[in-house]
């Protein structure tokens, strides 16, 4: 059994919980941006439209974000507006993805011939399917947690400056003047 306690095991735990974090901070980025963009320019009281969107799995809140900003500025945006708001979404979608993996696949302590590798976990996933049955296995560090926690705080820090962008002489996001699609 290994020891619950140790460092290793506990920068694990930690690096996840920082994980979790970021990816509820994603959401939220998410929740507030889209009920900005439906009562920017209205009477209509930001926290009744949030409740509209919050309390959600993270497939609807993302759709329903992508659906406000098309709906808001898809007349103005030019090929590469549309290119960047595509690839961001393809990013939050592998984003929401893996988090699901993350939360609902089994972590498994790694093993080796030396015995039990407390600083990696092993991701492990049963999915029984029509066709048989599928098993995937991942090797998760800290180092991966970190990397995907930087991701998901990156992708929030997107969103928020995709709407939350305020420029009197420019008239909707401005998306290619300010951002790079990057791979």
């Amino acid at each position: 059994m290994p020891d619950n306690s140790s460092p290793n095991h506990n920068h694990v735990l930690l690096a996840l919980g920082n994980y979790v974090t970021s990816f509820s901070g994603l959401l939220h980025a998410l929740e507030s941006s889209t009920a900005f963009m439906l009562t920017s320019n209205s009477n209509v009281d930001q926290m009744l439209v949030r409740a509209l969107v919050a309390d959600q799995t993270a497939y609807p809140v993302a759709s329903k974000f992508f659906s406000v900003f098309a709906q808001k500025w898809d007349s103005i945006l030019n090929t590469e507006d549309r290119k960047y708001v595509k690839s961001l979404k393809n990013k939050i979608s592998t984003a929401i993805e893996r988090r699901n993996r993350y939360m609902h696949d089994a972590w498994l302590m790694s093993r080796t011939s030396e015995g039990l590798r407390e600083e990696e976990f092993t991701l492990a996933r049963t999915r029984p399917h029509g066709g048989g049955v599928e098993f995937t296995s991942s090797l998760i560090t800290v180092e991966v947690l970190e990397r995907d926690s930087a991701e998901l705080s990156r992708l929030a820090n997107l969103v928020n400056a995709l709407v939350f962008y305020d420029n009197p002489h420019v008239l909707g996001p401005n998306i290619s003047n300010r951002f790079q699609i990057d791979s």
